[in-house]
C-alpha cells in the first residue's frame, strides 16, 4: 500500500496521541518510509511511543499528586490521566498558552475559564491577577471540579476565584455531557446536541448549563479562555453582550470535528460569527499558517486568539 500524508498524520494520533510538528515533518517522513509496515514499527519503537506505553501501563489507576507549576502555585494532578495530568507534572503543557495568558492578563484584572478542566489555566491566572482580581472557572465534570476546588484551597485563592460546576452555551438550562467510561484523557467530554448519538462505551450526565451573558461577573473581562470541546460558538453566542461591552480578547481551541459535532458549524463559521462581533483571528503558534485567519479548512486541532479589531 502506498503511503500518503492521511497515513503519516493517523499514525502520529493513534501512536503518539499528538499531531505531526508541521508539513516539513510529514514530508520529510513520507520520503523515508517506503510502506505501511516500515510506518508502523518505527512508531511502535520510538522512544517516545514507548515511553507513553509505560506510562498507560503504570497509571490506569487514580493517583493524585500535588505538582508546583510554578513558584509558589500548586496544582493536584490525577497521573492516571496521561493527556493532561503526566504532561503538566512534565512542566510540558500546553506552554504557548500559558505565556500567552500571562502577558493578557495583569494585576487586578477579571478572567474567565470555559472548559478549566483541573484548574491549570484557573490556577495560572489567579496567580496573575492577584488578591484584587478575579477569575470565573466554568467545568462540568465533578471529577475535575473536585481537583479544582482542592488546588484553589491549596493555594489560599478561595477569594480570587469563583468555580461554576456548569457547562457554557448559548443559553441556561440542562444539556447531556458525553464521556468515556474508561479513558486517559479526562479532557474529552463533550455535550450532546440535537439528536447526536451516544457512541458505545460512552455514559451520559447531566449537567446544569449556564450563557456568560446571564452570570454575574465582576467587570470588564480582560480575557477569556474557552477549550469547551466543540461548544465553542454555543459560548460565543451566548456571551454577545459580553463581547461587545469588555472587548476581552478570546484564546480558544478548534476543532473541527468536534465543532460540526458539537455547535453544528464549522471553523471559518466561528471566525466569521467571532468577525461580526469585532474581532480577527490569528493562530496562536503560526507555524505555516498565515498571520490572520478568514478561514480554516484543516483537520488539525489548534489554538486561536480572537482580538478585538
Amino acid at each position: 500500500m502506498q503511503l500518503t500524508r492521511e497515513h503519516l498524520v493517523w499514525a502520529y494520533r493513534l501512536f503518539l496521541d499528538r499531531e505531526p510538528e508541521s508539513e516539513d515533518v510529514i514530508k520529510r517522513q513520507l520520503q523515508g518510509l517506503s510502506s505501511v509496515k516500515e510506518l508502523r514499527r518505527q512508531f511502535v519503537n520510538s522512544a517516545e511511543f514507548r515511553s507513553q506505553a509505560e506510562v498507560i501501563a503504570s497509571s490506569d489507576k487514580c493517583n493524585i499528586v500535588i505538582k508546583e507549576i510554578a513558584e509558589h502555585l500548586r496544582l493536584f494532578v490525577d497521573l492516571s490521566d496521561r493527556h493532561i495530568g503526566w504532561n503538566i507534572v512534565n512542566d510540558s503543557y500546553e506552554p504557548e498558552e500559558r505565556e500567552f495568558v500571562l502577558q493578557a492578563l495583569d494585576d487586578r484584572a477579571s478572567a474567565i475559564d470555559v472548559g478549566a478542566n483541573i484548574g491549570f489555566f484557573t490556577m495560572v491566572m489567579a496567580k496573575r491577577v492577584g488578591a484584587h482580581g478575579h477569575v470565573y472557572a466554568f467545568e462540568p465534570l465533578p471529577r475535575n471540579t473536585s481537583l479544582l476546588t482542592r488546588s484553589i484551597s491549596e493555594n489560599n485563592f478561595d477569594s480570587r476565584v469563583t468555580v461554576s460546576p456548569a457547562a457554557v452555551g448559548d443559553q441556561p438550562g440542562q444539556m447531556e455531557l458525553l464521556s468515556l467510561i474508561l479513558t486517559n484523557n479526562w479532557g474529552g467530554p463533550y455535550l450532546r446536541t440535537g439528536n447526536l448519538p451516544v457512541p458505545p462505551d460512552h455514559e451520559v450526565t447531566r449537567v446544569p448549563v449556564i450563557h456568560l451573558d446571564g452570570c454575574a461577573l465582576r467587570r470588564p473581562i480582560k480575557l477569556i479562555k474557552v477549550d469547551a470541546e466543540g461548544a465553542e460558538m454555543l459560548v460565543v453566542q451566548g456571551a454577545k453582550g459580553l463581547l461587545r461591552d469588555d472587548r476581552p480578547m478570546v484564546l480558544a481551541e478548534i476543532n473541527r470535528k468536534q465543532l460540526a459535532a458539537v455547535s453544528a458549524c464549522s471553523p471559518t463559521d466561528l471566525i466569521g460569527e467571532m468577525s461580526r462581533l469585532g474581532y480577527s483571528c490569528s493562530p496562536l503558534v503560526q507555524r505555516e499558517l498565515p498571520s490572520t485567519l478568514d478561514t480554516y479548512e484543516s483537520d488539525e486541532i489548534i489554538n486561536v486568539v480572537f482580538s478585538p479589531k
